[in-house]
């Protein structure tokens, strides 16, 4: 079974397809860890998860709505102490978007890829690029992206990998009159994510 099975990387996936997207992004308590509710509304969001205490952190007292069963195993605190955690990327995410002007009011442009479930995407000014590359299909061994010929001058880039430590192949411009086919050599693991800076050597 692929990885995006997986509860937690669908949350991951959302968080990253909320913090490089354009607008204003809104996070409702809990969401960064992974918090789900259900009706009626007062259930939508129970007490949060803070700690694995009596109360999870939430009280001293018994709290007016009963914490969720797994508050024990997911709460604040222990989030806090695993760097894979999904609380931990939002704050990876939200201390990047605060520090980019790309993704907190660059364009949005698509990229067209050779793989129908990878979601791809560039957020741009003037003098900054990100890429965001997100699989939210099967496993896939490579990708291919087409960059289009307005996005890049005449030059060579590198792809610095701003999540986690992927490597990726710089690329180089010879000619502004046509776009570009960029190829990407790995395997992708169904639910992976990617956040690439590109930077002019």
């Amino acid at each position: 079974m692929d990885v995006f099975q997986n509860d937690l990387q669908k949350a991951k996936i959302g968080a990253v397809l909320l913090l490089t997207s354009p607008g204003v992004p809104f996070i409702y308590y809990g969401e960064e860890i992974g918090m789900k509710g259900s009706k009626p509304d007062e259930d939508i969001r129970k007490p949060m998860q803070w700690d694995n205490s009596e109360y999870g952190g939430f009280s001293t007292f018994l709290p007016w709505r009963s914490l969720n069963s797994n508050f024990e195993l997911m709460n604040v605190e222990i989030e806090g102490n695993d760097p894979e955690s999904l609380l931990n990327l939002y704050k990876q995410l939200i201390h990047i978007r605060n520090e980019s002007d790309a993704l907190t009011v660059g364009e949005f442009q698509s990229i067209k890829t050779n793989e129908q479930n990878i979601v791809a995407y560039v957020r741009k000014t003037g003098n900054q690029i990100m890429i965001v590359i997100v699989n939210v299909g099967q496993t896939v061994d490579n990708i291919e992206m087409t960059l289009s010929k307005d996005l890049l001058t005449i030059g060579k880039y590198e792809f610095l990998s701003k999540l986690d430590s992927s490597q990726f192949p710089d690329l180089e411009i010879v000619s502004a009159d046509k776009d570009v086919l960029y190829q990407y050599d790995s395997q992708i693991l169904s639910g992976k994510f990617f956040l690439i800076e590109l930077k002019k050597r």
